[in-house]
């Protein structure tokens, strides 16, 4: 776009701010959780939350999705339709690194996405997740955490991968995200 030089440019993995990975970071301490699943993405086509929808209905658990809704057609064909009790968006959620102990597993469906940020804040949140290995931050977290990622939309699979997960289910351990936010994310690097 800018007409740059390649050997002239470099690419910066996009980091939340300090205050959200602080607040997380403690947060990964907690250990109750109320809920089983969240997404938190904006509400639009590439996010996919119509997948995070049929995987978690087909291994009968809640989910709650955050985020804001982009793209009404979207959600009023592909997400309405289908919210119940135990399908949920949730649009007035500013902080989402305070209600990320409440839940058991993070989702991250998106087709595209240039980080995603989302799955840096589950991780530095202690909260295991699983996502579709598209990013930058994928890429990372994926050479600590290669459990957590899938490479395709098969339901089957997630759900192979859910189970595989929970039967020795724990926390991300402090220590695990302390040495990847030093190693991969220091803000002094980019400084």
């Amino acid at each position: 776009n800018w007409k740059m030089e390649k050997k002239k440019v470099s690419c910066l993995v996009n980091l939340p701010p300090t205050q959200s990975l602080l607040e997380a970071t403690f947060q990964s301490n907690l250990q109750s959780f109320s809920k089983n699943f969240i997404l938190v993405g904006n509400i639009k086509p590439i996010k996919n939350q119509k997948f995070a929808m049929d995987f978690t209905s087909a291994i009968h658990f809640d989910l709650d999705m955050i985020g804001k809704i982009q793209d009404k057609t979207y959600y009023a064909d592909q997400i309405q339709p289908f919210l119940c009790e135990s399908k949920k968006v949730l649009v007035d959620v500013d902080n989402v690194g305070s209600v990320l102990s409440k839940y058991k597993f993070g989702l991250c469906t998106s087709i595209s996405e240039s980080g995603p940020l989302v799955i840096l804040e589950y991780f530095v949140a202690g909260l295991p997740f699983l996502s579709y290995k598209t990013g930058g931050i994928a890429d990372i977290l994926a050479k600590y955490v290669p459990q957590y990622f899938l490479d395709n939309f098969e339901i089957q699979e997630w759900k192979a991968r859910y189970n595989l997960l929970n039967l020795n289910y724990q926390r991300i351990p402090k220590d695990l995200i302390d040495h990847v936010i030093e190693t991969e994310f220091n803000r002094e690097v980019y400084a």
